[in-house]
Formats: structure tokens, C-alpha cells, sequence
């Protein structure tokens, strides 16, 4: 991440998942190309985070994609 993600608060979901793929593309920019990450890669490292955006990801066995993003009452 690139900046502090505790100050920026996303309205939507959606409005969330645009700062992500722009943090993940700054991150893959930078990085050496052996060390780039998926998306799905990514939002893995963000579980435990704590608060990214105003929304937390947390593991879900249940989704296809593993994953689960949620609201963070603010």
C-alpha cells in the first residue's frame, strides 16, 4: 500500500475496489517482476490488515473468490 489507507475512506464498494486495483498497480509497477502480485494475491495480503479503505477482508471459503470485503462502521 502506498499511502495511508486508515485517512481515505471509500464511500462504495466499488469506489473501493478502484483504490485497490490502483494501489496494486503502483505496487506491481515498483516491484521487481518476480515479486508482482494477482489481484486475489493482493487482497490475500490485506486479510488481518486491519481497516483499508473503511472496509476489512476477511477469508470466505464460501465465495469463489476466497474472500469476503466488508463495510467497517466509521
Amino acid at each position: 500500500m502506498t499511502k495511508n489507507t486508515q485517512e481515505i475512506v471509500a464511500k462504495h464498494e466499488s469506489d473501493w475496489w478502484e483504490l485497490i486495483r490502483k494501489d496494486l498497480g503502483e505496487w506491481n509497477r515498483k516491484a521487481h517482476p518476480e515479486d508482482r502480485l494477482t489481484l486475489l494475491d493482493y487482497l490475500g495480503e490485506l486479510v488481518g490488515a486491519g481497516p483499508v479503505y473503511g472496509f476489512v477482508v476477511t477469508v470466505a471459503d464460501y465465495t469463489r473468490s476466497g474472500y469476503r470485503v466488508t463495510r467497517v462502521n466509521t
